[in-house]
């Protein structure tokens, strides 16, 4: 987990991880960042990649074996609320942002070194992205100067972009988490009230359909953290507009399933 805001609503620099196995969190080195808001992050080379919010415009990596942070780039072009995530090529890909707002990148880790693909049909911050087992990328949600329950989906062989299934409704600052199965979103809030949500939602990669509000939360929450775990739903953190929470919950996918069962 990296950033966020802490329980005084100042943005965070700090970094953690978690072992799924163990059940515990780690402190590591705190990323070397004034602030902290609205990062894209992804996973390549057994490395974490960030691409920075808020004050910052930088592209940074973080090497778990030396605990050390590397500062690649400043000014990246990309602002803070872009989406971002690890290619099948294992390049990184980001969309959006406050500066990159209709962008879609990719950073050559090899060559290290930026690469235009086709834009978005439209700006967009604040929502989610993920890539399903045949390389398909999924933009989902956030806003501009509008709030969004769009899907897009884009296909790296044609460069080509379409509309997938929206999204239950609009929504932005969700968790949002994917693997081999599908999407799940969790919580998020309103683009015009600001209204904060307890849903989770999941969609199918294997259907292409969403399922609507499968489980609901203890309470509404936004701009959570969120992973699957071997098939279990981490959610972490969040507020509800007043209050930022610490806690850490756990939903198995079973349960998610006996809950729509029942709906």
């Amino acid at each position: 987990m990296l950033g966020g805001r802490d329980s005084n609503n100042n943005r965070s620099d700090r970094a953690y991880y978690y072992d799924g196995e163990k059940d515990e969190f780690e402190e590591v080195k705190s990323i070397p960042c004034s602030s902290r808001s609205g990062v894209a992050r992804s996973l390549s080379d057994g490395r974490v990649w960030l691409a920075t919010g808020a004050d910052d415009d930088w592209l940074v990596i973080y090497d778990p074996v030396t605990d050390e942070w590397e500062i690649l780039e400043k000014e990246i072009g990309v602002g803070s609320g872009a989406h971002g995530l690890t290619g099948t090529d294992g390049n990184i890909h980001l969309f959006g942002g406050r500066i990159g707002k209709d962008r879609y990148r990719i950073y050559e880790v090899k060559k290290r070194e930026w690469r235009e693909e086709t834009r978005m049909p439209k700006k967009r911050w604040f929502g989610g992205s993920a890539i399903d087992p045949k390389g398909m990328i999924y933009i989902y949600g956030g806003c501009w100067d509008d709030g969004y329950n769009d899907m897009i989906i884009y296909d790296s062989e044609q460069k080509k972009w379409t509309r997938g299934q929206d999204i239950p409704c609009i929504k932005k600052h969700f968790g949002c988490a994917f693997d081999e199965e599908g999407i799940t979103i969790v919580g998020g809030s309103n683009y015009s009230s600001w209204k904060t949500y307890d849903t989770v939602s999941e969609y199918s990669f294997r259907s292409n359909e969403w399922m609507k509000d499968v489980v609901s939360l203890e309470h509404p929450v936004s701009e959570s953290a969120a992973a699957i775990i071997k098939s279990q739903l981490h959610s972490f953190g969040g507020w509800d507009g007043n209050d930022t929470f610490k806690n850490h919950i756990i939903i198995s996918r079973e349960m998610m399933r006996e809950e729509e069962k029942k709906r």
